[in-house]
């Protein structure tokens, strides 16, 4: 199933990112260095009414054949098993990370010709063993350019996402 993030030119202009789960993927991918790390992201949200919301994570297995150092592979089956999993609890893939490690966190040709429209890709640079950077991705075409997708804490209790104008 592919989810359509559902905005302007099909890509959302922001994502909300708990800070846990932020802290839960630097970890992962400072332990994962030299070699990439990589998962899926689940979430919930329709990226227009509600703000896509990353809700939590599921590492997986770099399987790529060849230089785990600058290439990953989510395999098909647990891909697949994500989608399974994500259904029953009411929850979407909405995206994949994965580490560059000592690179920054943007896209690479290679990121841009295996990635899908309408999921969001999230890359963690990691550099001497430590995570220097986040950044957030999604394509609008396939084969087309990435754009960035801004990051934001989600609110905390009590606040809301809606603007309140100031009192006169």
């Amino acid at each position: 199933m592919l989810v359509k993030l559902r905005s302007v030119a099909g890509v959302p202009s922001s994502v909300w990112l708990p800070a846990a789960i932020r802290a839960q993927i630097e970890d992962l991918c400072e332990a994962a260095y030299p070699l990439e790390a990589c998962g899926v992201l689940l979430g919930v949200g329709d990226g227009e009414q509600v703000p896509w919301r990353i809700t939590r994570l599921m590492p997986a297995p770099n399987e790529h054949g060849g230089d785990r150092r600058s290439r990953y592979l989510v395999a098909p089956t647990f891909q697949l098993s994500a989608e399974r999993e994500a259904q029953q609890v009411g929850e979407e893939v909405v995206g994949y990370y994965h580490s560059h490690p000592d690179c920054e966190a943007v896209p690479s040709d290679c990121d841009r010709k295996q990635a899908w429209p309408g999921y969001l890709y999230l890359i963690c640079s990691v550099v001497k063993e430590q995570a220097a950077g986040l950044g957030l991705f999604a394509l609008a075409e396939r084969g087309g350019p990435f754009y960035g997708v801004r990051v934001e804490p989600p609110p905390r209790f009590g606040e809301t996402s809606v603007e309140i104008p100031p009192c006169p």
